[in-house]
């Protein structure tokens, strides 16, 4: 992805990859398209990531500790946000 900048949710999508919610309890993750983002209440393509992880919950194992990625894979991501 280069030197393109990942600070919305928006974003991702303006620069034509998805975003990945991952659980950080569990590990269970889901891509998220703009699809789908749209289709949620309180979630908004204008979030900094850093808000819109405080509004997921795992479907998995209940937990509130997400974190969000652009790309397709959490692993693409890491630890380079």
């Amino acid at each position: 992805m280069g030197n393109k900048r990942f600070e919305t949710l928006f974003d991702c999508f303006r620069h034509g990859t998805d975003a990945v919610v991952e659980c950080q309890a569990c590990g269970h993750w889901i891509p998220l398209t703009m699809v789908t983002l749209l289709k949620m209440d309180g979630i908004e393509p204008s979030f900094p990531f850093w808000r819109a992880e405080r509004r997921f919950r795992c479907s998995k194992c209940g937990q509130k500790r997400s974190r969000v990625y652009p790309g397709t894979r959490p692993h693409e991501w890491k630890g380079n946000r």
